[in-house]
């Protein structure tokens, strides 16, 4: 998530030790918030900076805890508000006789108390300590006499507004399977297995409740519609007395008899609903990957049936449905159209179309017989007195062709016939994408060429543009695949600018079938000088708004000849290192081996990615025993 100053609220909470804050940033927890508590003050630039491309609600404890650093908060503050974060202080007090009661019941010692001194004595030298900041307060709450309920309530009030304030109810939705058991911290439990079930649907039997087709089936019927109804009817009845009693997270489950069809597309549904009407909602699919053999039996029985969707760009991707087309025999390849230098660029500027050079690309990779059709398309003229310098062949046919048909789509479609390629090659959009990186040195650098070319390190890359979609076809393509793959190939420049739409990550976050990134085996200067496998990973999770979606990463292990290390060396490229700390904060599975080609440079084996890749879609969909 890239930080709007629209919908972004940092609060920073402050006050007399033993007046409740650690009760507030449990409550600010609950309303949506990514809490911290005893921040030193002169972190919060750098973790404000970090925590915002992620979270736009953030909340941090500083107070006296943190000694003579604490000192330095209102200098830290005005900082940040020169850098455009806008930030409200919330500073919690109670009477001196109300904390020293809550002291002597809790038996804990104040933060400024030592045997010099008395209890007493420390409440009030830290009321004076805290005279300027609390002047400096945009809220004031006096928690003497307020019970928990009431505090809440306060926080609630002042911070969202009373109309929002239902916020402090976290709602989890649920789908799951009564095949499976009903989850165990379900609070409402309702059973859709009445509605009309698409499993015996043969043109809806692979597909999930979360896919189009089964979602008009199943809320496209007046009784799913008259449920939904009634449900929020019940919701609206209970959940005040909910609120009323201080609960703060409500679990409803929905199932169905698989977990994969009624109550995915349910659960689905009323997280919409609800989210609309201002609660802060979770929404979870506990069985939707369970059985997967069941669900594809009809039609598929090995591997090579399942349906693969590549996304990625440059050499990297038509590296790799080289390796494919020779395995698999359904596969769509969805590349990058951001390219701005060589003839790519050139036929941008010039024509208005999008970038046709990694297309054709793929287009040739999956070409049945790459011979001396597919030596013209990657034929570049050299003539240095012509306008065709630099140009390939297969470009100026794409752009020809996207003039006599009069759609670029449709010119990637009648170009696969001639060249009779073994899959479906498509454009992530139809739009002229431009890429504008924020590098470390803080430099703003528009095109992916310059990007590039700028030699310094990225650490953040965003389309510009508001209007810019995916294709339709391509969101489509994704749903319907058995499998997703990512990358290899350039991490920024190839691989991010799928993750930059929303809908994409939406649909692969969303997805029941193995999601696995190739992980590059060298390193590239200017985008990941110095990563390591997880810095790749977690460099996806930040750009996509959403940790943890990955299923699986190729590392390669085996090492390149020492002569072209040495070569690669001289480019300050280096070999990709696993740092075994870093993997075990990720959830998803490290599968390692020998994926090196034999040639003269350092790069994947297209057979050896795509053996690699059968054998793990085989073991997902038709596991041994």
């Amino acid at each position: 998530m890239i930080f709007s100053k629209d919908t972004f609220q940092f609060i920073v909470v402050t006050g007399a030790s033993g007046a409740g804050k650690t009760m507030v940033l449990r409550h600010l927890e609950d309303l949506g918030y990514f809490c911290a508590d005893n921040m030193v003050p002169a972190l919060l630039g750098a973790f404000v900076d970090l925590i915002s491309t992620q979270f736009n609600r953030i909340a941090v404890v500083m107070d006296l805890r943190g000694g003579a650093f604490f000192d330095e908060l209102s200098g830290c503050l005005h900082t940040l508000k020169e850098h455009g974060f806008v930030y409200r202080i919330l500073f919690l007090e109670a009477s001196d006789e109300v904390l020293v009661r809550r002291f002597s019941e809790t038996r804990r010692r104040h933060p400024l108390q030592h045997e010099d001194m008395s209890l007493l004595e420390s409440i009030q030298q830290e009321k004076e300590r805290l005279r300027d900041i609390r002047e400096q307060a945009d809220i004031v709450l006096n928690t003497s006499q307020m019970q928990a309920a009431e505090l809440r309530q306060a926080i609630s009030e002042h911070l969202t507004g009373q109309a929002e304030s239902q916020q402090g109810l976290v709602i989890t939705v649920t789908s799951f399977g009564y095949r499976y058991g009903i989850p165990m911290d379900a609070d409402l439990t309702f059973d859709v297995r009445f509605l009309p079930n698409p499993y015996y649907n043969p043109d809806l039997r692979s597909f999930t409740g979360l896919e189009r087709p089964v979602r008009e089936y199943v809320l496209g019927k007046e009784v799913t519609q008259e449920f939904i109804r009634r449900f929020f009817d019940f919701m609206a009845y209970l959940i005040p007395h909910y609120r009323q009693e201080g609960k703060s997270n409500l679990t409803v489950a929905i199932g169905c008899t698989g977990g994969r069809h009624r109550s995915v597309a349910i659960t689905r549904e009323l997280s919409r609903v609800l989210r609309e009407q201002n609660y802060y909602v979770l929404e979870k699919h506990r069985d939707i990957s369970k059985d997967q053999a069941r669900y594809q039996a009809d039609r598929k029985q090995r591997a090579e049936d399942m349906s693969l969707v590549a996304l990625g760009g440059g050499t990297g991707l038509s590296t790799l449905l080289r390796g494919f087309k020779k395995v698999f025999h359904d596969i769509t390849a969805i590349v990058t159209v951001s390219d701005d230098g060589g003839s790519s660029g050139r036929l941008r500027r010039e024509m208005g179309i999008i970038a046709p050079g990694d297309l054709r690309n793929c287009l040739t990779a999956l070409a049945d017989e790459e011979g001396l059709l597919t030596a013209l398309f990657n034929y570049r003229f050299q003539h240095e007195s012509s306008d065709l310098e630099g140009h390939s062949f297969g470009n100026l046919f794409l752009t020809a062709m996207a003039e006599v048909v009069g759609d670029f789509q449709r010119a990637i479609q009648e170009s696969s016939k001639v060249l009779a390629i073994g899959g479906r090659v498509l454009p992530i959009s139809l739009d002229n994408l431009t890429l504008q990186a924020r590098m470390q040195d803080g430099t703003v650098v528009v095109g992916e060429s310059a990007i590039t070319c700028y030699g310094g390190q990225i650490e953040q890359i965003q389309l510009l543009g508001e209007n810019t979609r995916p294709l339709p076809e391509a969101l489509d393509a994704i749903r319907r695949a058995d499998a997703v793959i990512l990358g290899p190939g350039s991490l920024y420049t190839s691989v991010i600018p799928h993750l930059l739409f929303p809908e994409v990550v939406e649909a692969i976050v969303n997805h029941s079938g193995p999601r696995i990134f190739i992980c590059n085996i060298m390193s590239q200067l200017g985008e990941t000088s110095g990563y390591h496998v997880h810095d790749y990973i977690e460099t996806l999770y930040l750009h996509a708004g959403q940790r943890d979606w990955l299923d699986y990463v190729l590392v390669n292990t085996q090492k390149p000849d020492p002569n072209l290390i040495a070569r690669y060396a001289e480019e300050q490229s280096q070999p990709v290192l696993i740092e075994p700390a870093g993997m075990q904060a990720l959830t998803l599975q490290m599968v390692s081996g020998d994926y090196l080609s034999q040639e003269n440079y350092i790069r994947h084996s297209p057979e050896k990615l795509a053996q690699a890749i059968r054998l793990l879609v085989q073991e997902w969909f038709f596991p041994a025993g």
